[in-house]
């Protein structure tokens, strides 16, 4: 019987991922200007203000600001922004939950798109549960989508800790409720995971070590999406299954790849049993002292833990930044429509209660 085009295409695609076309490549997309990362937000704009640190480009990062707000650009810092609305025109005498962030975005949509026209994809970084992030980066996916529903939204967001109380909690979920709708891949960071990484951690360092943590993730993804491999790769798992949904964990040897696979499994930030996943973003970031083998062997031993249906791609980066000899970021991905990310998952990752975590231990 023969097959239509669409059919065809999905083939082709899903093929592509087979063990014995997988390739170590440094090679990126043909055009890179087709993305943008965006800071939504206080929590989002810090962290992508970091990222050049990690060698990433400045001329990738996009500020959006609610320039009406005294507070509503801080850590803004790029030569790109998005204005939602005018410093010239404040808004100081009214509350600003998220639901008036979100008509700020809406009353401003036109500048919104004409920002957003040029781009195919973008990586969105906000944090959910506060008032910014929360309110504008749900509405900024939708406009995006509109703009071409072929365009890629994918979604990095950070998780409240559970001693900001459950009003931000519960902020955080519906706003993860409505991204869920308008994003190809969300990538869940929740704070109280990196609380689990240490033995004792100073209150007042909380923030600092989870942005500190949360990069390593975005750095990866950022050389992943700029992959040659990275557009059919999320194209092919869309097709498949709908959107993703995920959580980054990463782990670094002094031996091996070997070792610094086993150690981002045994992590506290490892959330996702690959086992279960249907896709897997993995980079490997390495130095000189790196035999070659251990490069080309890498996709081998990842495809080994993986479910065999399921999609990989892969990236090898030599990165004399990273603390570690070897280090392997892990982004196993599982559909939004197997809904394991319910309600009751956020609460539980919001409150530390999947991990082996003590308020005792990880408190000074």
């Amino acid at each position: 019987m023969e097959m239509d085009s669409n059919e065809k295409e999905k083939n082709v695609i899903t093929n592509a991922y087979e063990d014995n076309s997988i390739k170590y490549s440094n090679e990126t997309i043909e055009n890179p200007s087709n993305f943008r990362i965006l800071g939504v937000g206080n929590s989002g704009n810090k962290l992508i203000e970091m990222l050049p640190g990690n060698g990433i480009d400045r001329s990738f990062l996009v500020n959006v600001c609610v320039d009406c707000l005294p507070w509503g650009c801080a850590w803004a810092k790029s030569r790109e922004r998005i204005s939602i609305c005018e410093a010239d025109k404040p808004r100081t005498g009214i509350p600003h939950p998220p639901e008036s962030i979100r008509w700020l975005v809406i009353e401003a949509e036109e500048n919104v798109r004409r920002a957003l026209s040029s781009y195919k994809t973008i990586l969105m970084v906000a944090g959910l549960g506060g008032s910014i992030g929360t309110g504008a980066s749900p509405e900024i996916a939708r406009i995006f989508k509109e703009i071409d529903k072929n365009n890629r939204v994918i979604s990095f967001v950070s998780l409240p800790f559970k001693d900001e109380g459950k009003y931000k909690q519960d902020k955080a979920i519906k706003a993860f409720e409505k991204l869920k709708i308008y994003s190809d891949l969300i990538i869940i960071a929740p704070n109280m995971r990196v609380l689990g990484l240490y033995r004792k951690m100073p209150v007042d360092l909380w923030f600092k070590v989870s942005d500190s943590v949360f990069l390593v993730s975005l750095t990866a993804l950022y050389y992943s999406i700029l992959g040659k491999d990275f557009p059919g790769f999320l194209k092919s798992l869309t097709l498949r299954y709908g959107s993703g949904i995920s959580m980054a964990t990463y782990g670094d040897s002094n031996v091996n790849v070997e070792e610094a696979f086993n150690n981002a499994l045994g992590s506290p930030l490892s959330g996702i049993e690959l086992m279960d996943a249907v896709g897997l973003i993995a980079t490997l970031f390495y130095s000189n002292s790196i035999d070659e083998n251990e490069i080309k062997n890498a996709p081998r031993i990842i495809r080994e833990r993986l479910n065999r249906s399921s999609l990989l791609t892969f990236k090898a980066i030599k990165n004399e930044m990273v603390d570690a000899p070897i280090r392997i970021v892990l982004i196993p991905i599982v559909p939004v429509k197997e809904n394991i990310f319910d309600r009751e998952r956020m609460e539980m990752e919001m409150n530390g209660r999947l991990f082996n975590f003590s308020w005792e231990n990880s408190i000074e």
